[in-house]
């Protein structure tokens, strides 16, 4: 049997390749895990949760709501949860996209944005975003359609590491046709100092905004698979006639309400990733490479050319550190570098400037 037939033009999501020579001690910094785990409490949570577990979970994630709602100051029936954000993401396209339908993000925005409204059957129009500094309003504007359903911005971006300050959201949105869902997806928003970022979860209430959040990074749960999102009531409803029942598991919700009442441990691990990052971008510039300004626990590095690139992150790999390319952007002369701990980032230091001494 056949599938549909936009689906034989699909490739599978390419992962990152951790694989490393064997007797290599690994450090994987491709996939902007947080390095410093979650917080101490989530184990005691996950601990008496054992009890629950011959149970199905509970359908509405209730404890898990009302953490959230009330550490975020948001209504909790306007909550929505997935298997990691990317399962919002893949739903909201399923709900508004089909062959003839169109959605919009900036060229170097989440590679996942094009994969979730492929499957749906849509078509991705890619916005121009120059020297990979903040997404243009203007160009994302000048891209939509008539067709257009969906705009998806990441912000702070991915694999960028910059973000677009609230006025310019305010902008976009102000200026899209009222027909146009747009979908702030907001992974990263945690790691940004708080007197630069204002989050965006009020405009949830001037309609067709959605914001989305993910309890993979900075909360240091990525093996638990938590997302969440801010959603108009409307959008509430019709997500729910497509939305899978109980996807969250009990350790989950419990481990992500945990986490998410402790922000002393969000506080520490922005405060510590902050000057770890700093740091690591010196060591980067003092070796003559090029890293661009980061706000996340990630960094995106230019290299002097595409044959560069290459050399050191197969060198990085042989002595058991992975990190990620970006060439599916075309960046061939770049590599993206999760932010570990300070003794973890002078070790990836140490060995690029042996590549750079030997290359």
């Amino acid at each position: 049997m056949k599938p549909r037939p936009h689906v034989l033009g699909l490739t599978p999501y390419k992962l990152s390749d951790n694989s490393i020579p064997d007797g290599q001690r690994p450090l994987i910094l491709s996939q902007n895990e947080s390095m410093f785990g979650c917080s101490p409490v989530v184990n005691e949570a996950i601990a008496q949760a054992g009890a629950d577990l011959p149970f199905y979970p509970d359908k509405d994630n209730r404890k898990l709501r009302q953490a959230i709602a009330h550490t975020m100051q948001l209504e909790p029936d306007k909550l929505i949860f997935g298997l990691g954000s990317t399962d919002l993401i893949v739903q909201l396209c399923m709900l508004y996209l089909e062959p003839g339908r169109t959605a919009v993000a900036s060229e170097y925005g989440y590679i996942y944005f094009r994969k979730a409204v492929g499957m749906a059957g849509g078509e991705m129009i890619l916005a121009a975003q120059p020297d990979l500094t903040a997404k243009s309003v203007d160009n994302i504007l000048a891209a939509v359609r008539p067709d257009t359903m969906l705009v998806f911005i990441d912000n702070p971006g991915n694999p960028t590491g910059n973000f677009l300050p609230r006025s310019e959201i305010i902008r976009l949105r102000d200026s899209l046709p009222e027909d146009v869902l747009l979908v702030l997806d907001e992974a990263y928003a945690e790691f940004v100092d708080l007197d630069q970022y204002e989050p965006c979860f009020d405009l949830v209430e001037r309609g067709n905004v959605v914001v989305l959040r993910t309890f993979s990074k900075v909360y240091g749960l990525a093996g638990m698979r938590v997302g969440w999102g801010y959603f108009p009531t409307e959008i509430i409803d019709y997500m729910g006639r497509i939305r899978p029942a109980q996807n969250i598991t009990t350790l989950a919700a419990t481990a992500a309400a945990a986490a998410v009442r402790d922000q002393e441990q969000v506080y520490d691990v922005r405060e510590k990733t902050a000057v770890i990052r700093t740091n690591f971008a010196n060591q980067l510039s003092d070796l003559g490479l090029h890293p661009l300004p980061s706000c996340t626990n990630f960094m995106l590095c230019r290299f002097d050319s595409a044959e560069d690139t290459t050399s050191a992150l197969n060198y990085l790999r042989a002595n058991g550190i992975v990190i990620r390319p970006v060439d599916v952007y075309g960046l061939t002369d770049h590599l993206r570098i999760t932010m570990g701990t300070a003794e973890q980032m002078d070790r990836v230091a140490q060995a690029l400037g042996d590549w750079k001494a030997q290359s």
